[in-house]
């Protein structure tokens, strides 16, 4: 994460779009530096799809299912 901290070197911003798991890895690394915002999609169903069209083949239903439970 070296670019991160050259970044911040140089006065910048860094504006991420990482999931949530992403989030709490960056949370626990920098954790004086970290900012959030999550936007909630608008349903279950929704997020389903964001997840599939993303993910596309690489994810299982069962890798899905797990997904959907943590929203």
């Amino acid at each position: 994460m070296h670019q991160i901290t050259d970044i911040w070197e140089k006065s910048r911003v860094v504006i991420m779009d990482v999931d949530v798991q992403g989030a709490h890895t960056f949370m626990q690394t920098y954790p004086k530096e970290s900012y959030t915002i999550f936007i909630k999609p608008p349903n279950l169903d929704a997020l389903r799809e964001r997840v599939q069209k993303r993910d596309g083949n690489s994810i299982t239903p069962d890798d899905l299912d797990v997904r959907m439970e943590k929203y």
